[in-house]
């Protein structure tokens, strides 16, 4: 769902501050709040990289539940932060995401057991900062690692239980599963159960033992089925409020309704119409469009271009129409610099064009 890799480089000057780690705390850091939320969705993303241009990251290791930083910025900085399995692999709905305000020098504690991939230990972490331009005057004083007290440790795990199971379309076909200090809670529930199964089997007597232990085996599977049912209400209702109020159906936003005018435009068949995508991030609505619009040939390669006789703009950060009032006028988006009449915009943003033979030449 998300793909932050691409905050790798190092574009201002934080890269830089990142070294200052060993210098000591001031007195005069003045204590700052900032609540980290679980990112669920790539709307966040998408939003953070169209207001900021400047980017960086580095991996931070230590052993605690808080991170506290002390620094300065005269700019805000946004941080996306997620704990790292072996080889650099990072499971997407582990992100948690922060501001840190304008500051001439403050400390910042971020509770990291907000993310369901957090158990105690020394871990590794992929942090990635953005700020909205490249001159920011920006500097990490210190950054320290504050050990887990079993009390917190308890928290998280309760909060971890409870943390809402992430459904968006593109977990058509598989859910991750809830974890609590990561580790699968459907693996350790079903342990348990199987555990207490047994038990069940050895202790009690023999004409109530079968009994309890179809009891235990029912009442485990309805437990954690009430569990997910509360998830699926609450994303049923997310989803439909979405659809009906806004057009837009969670990750796959428009492209729905995108698909049905490509249809209503393409349904006389006299030829095969080729729909270039503009896009930035992965892939996901590209493949959705072309299930849902087949046998049309879309494409988001550059080498459909030359044959195009459409073109869908979706979650690009730069691209230009200067259309007229007529609506037509050149779309520059990608490889694609070409005549083009804008047919209809969509609420997710997307904008749907025809694409124009070019001008004959006088």
């Amino acid at each position: 769902m998300l793909h932050l890799s691409r905050f790798c480089r190092h574009t201002f000057p934080l890269a830089l501050a990142l070294s200052l780690w060993s210098l000591p705390l001031t007195s005069n850091a003045q204590v700052l709040e900032v609540r980290p939320t679980l990112v669920d969705n790539s709307s966040m993303v998408e939003q953070a990289l169209r207001e900021n241009t400047a980017r960086t990251s580095t991996v931070l290791e230590g052993n605690g539940s808080l991170l506290q930083i002390t620094y300065r910025s005269s700019e805000p900085i946004e941080v996306y932060l997620v704990p790292l399995a072996a080889e650099k692999s990072f499971v997407p709905t582990d992100y948690v995401r922060f501001t840190m305000p304008i500051t001439q020098e403050s400390t910042v504690n971020i509770d990291l057991t907000v993310s369901p991939g957090w158990s105690p230990g020394n871990h590794r972490y992929y942090f990635s900062l953005l700020s909205r331009t490249e001159n920011a005057d920006a500097a990490f004083i210190r950054v320290e690692f504050l050990p887990a007290s079993a009390g917190q440790t308890l928290k998280a795990l309760v909060r971890h239980i409870f943390t809402p199971e992430p459904y968006t379309p593109s977990s058509y076909h598989v859910l991750r599963g809830y974890r609590f200090l990561g580790i699968s809670f459907t693996a350790a529930l079903g342990v348990l159960i199987l555990l207490a199964a047994t038990l069940c089997a050895l202790l009690v007597r023999r004409g109530l033992r079968l009994t309890a232990v179809l009891a235990v085996l029912i009442g485990g599977s309805l437990f954690y089925q009430l569990r997910f049912g509360i998830d699926l209400l609450r994303f049923t209702k997310e989803h439909l409020t979405g659809y009906e109020l806004h057009g837009i159906y969670d990750e796959a936003g428009s492209v729905h309704v995108i698909a049905e005018n490509l249809r209503t435009l393409t349904q006389d068949g006299r030829q095969p119409a080729i729909v270039y995508v503009c896009r930035d991030g992965t892939n996901f609505k590209e493949k959705l469009l072309r299930y849902f619009t087949y046998p049309l040939n879309v494409s988001a390669e550059a080498a459909s271009v030359k044959s195009a006789s459409y073109a869908v703009v979706m979650d690009k950060l730069q691209w230009s129409f200067d259309g007229t009032e007529k609506r037509e006028g050149t779309l520059r988006c990608g490889a694609l610099n070409a005549s083009a009449e804008k047919l209809t915009g969509f609420p997710d943003g997307s904008v749907l064009f025809r694409l124009l033979p070019p001008s004959p030449k006088a």
